[in-house]
């Protein structure tokens, strides 16, 4: 018979992070976000010491150095970011649950984070949020307006339970499920009194005078400048960019030029009288907004609900004058 080797059994590995709680971690994140361990202990509430001390704990309990100081600066080692990370990730499925666990079985109840590209969370969806909560009064409903990267990460990493955003066609949409929900018609704009552009131009017209729009790296530039660059406008005289609706509606009322911009975000604007539309006939130009959610993400109720709510919702357009 074969000689049996018998080995001995390998010892049991030792936990990797033991004893953390998510306090330390919600701690050691508030440091990092705020730059340091002084104005993460004002924001908190609690003795400085006490953040330094909790810091120590975690750094002794992990086995590496995660902060280390330069001059006044404080910043993450290499196995400081990589816990950041970490605890990042932890904190927000943490929050995920806890919002998923709270009223799993009463859509009249319950919380909803939702993250939004910018136009579509200023105007479209503040407005439907409005008529839902009033409802539902006994829901409660956060939103995250960002450009439409974070929006998108957001949904995916569980920052917010779902997002109603533009698409950003170069971003990685694995793991996302995108539902088309309606489309944003971009309306050509200019202040009422702004004598450079009649009420109807063309193309070469439109090279002969400046315009406000939104930044370089943001997909409603990209949108704008692909649509007229299909029509053969390669160069407009850009002499203003501004990050927010808000922003470039204020600078055409005030005379920097016209804009292409959403139009639920000038519809009040327009039915006052302190914009107007410039009729283009070569262009024509619509942004898609979506519902992004995680795949196999376990919505409550209330969440679902709420998501339904938003498919159904019809956004208000401007009156088209009769032809």
């Amino acid at each position: 018979m074969d000689e049996i080797m018998l080995r001995p059994a390998p010892r049991p590995l030792k936990p990797l992070i033991p004893q953390l709680t998510i306090q330390k971690l919600e701690i050691f994140a508030k440091v990092v976000e705020l730059g340091g361990v002084t104005r993460a202990a004002e924001f908190l509430g609690v003795a400085q010491p006490a953040v330094s001390a909790h810091l120590r704990d975690l750094e002794r309990k992990l086995g590496v150095r995660l902060v280390q100081r330069t001059g006044r600066t404080l910043t993450l080692s290499e196995a400081g970011v990589r816990f950041h990370r970490w605890a990042e990730e932890i904190l927000t499925r943490t929050s995920e649950m806890s919002r998923e666990l709270s009223t799993l079985s009463d859509e009249a109840t319950g919380v909803a984070v939702i993250g939004a590209s910018m136009t579509a969370g200023t105007y479209a969806l503040t407005e439907l949020l409005s008529v839902y909560v009033g409802r539902h009064p006994n829901v409660s409903v956060e939103t995250q307006i960002a450009n439409t990267k974070v929006a998108t990460e957001a949904a995916r990493t569980g920052a917010c339970d779902f997002s109603v955003l533009l698409l950003d066609p170069k971003q990685d949409l694995t793991g996302l499920v995108m539902e088309p929900l309606w489309e944003e018609r971009l309306l050509l704009i200019a202040a009422r009194d702004d004598k450079r552009i009649e009420n109807r131009a063309t193309l070469a017209q439109l090279s002969a005078v400046p315009f406000v729009g939104p930044p370089r790296n943001l997909v409603r530039r990209e949108l704008e400048d692909q649509a007229l660059y299909a029509q053969g406008m390669v160069n407009r005289n850009v002499v203003l960019e501004l990050g927010h609706p808000e922003a470039i509606k204020r600078a055409v009322m005030a005379g920097a030029g016209v804009a292409f911009i959403e139009e639920s975000a000038v519809l009040g604007d327009l039915e006052r009288g302190d914009l107007r539309v410039v009729e283009a006939p070569e262009i024509h130009m619509v942004a898609p907004v979506f519902l992004a959610y995680r795949r196999g993400k376990c919505m409550t109720d209330m969440q679902a609900n709420l998501m339904q709510f938003i498919r159904d919702w019809q956004p208000r357009v401007l009156a088209r004058p009769e032809r």
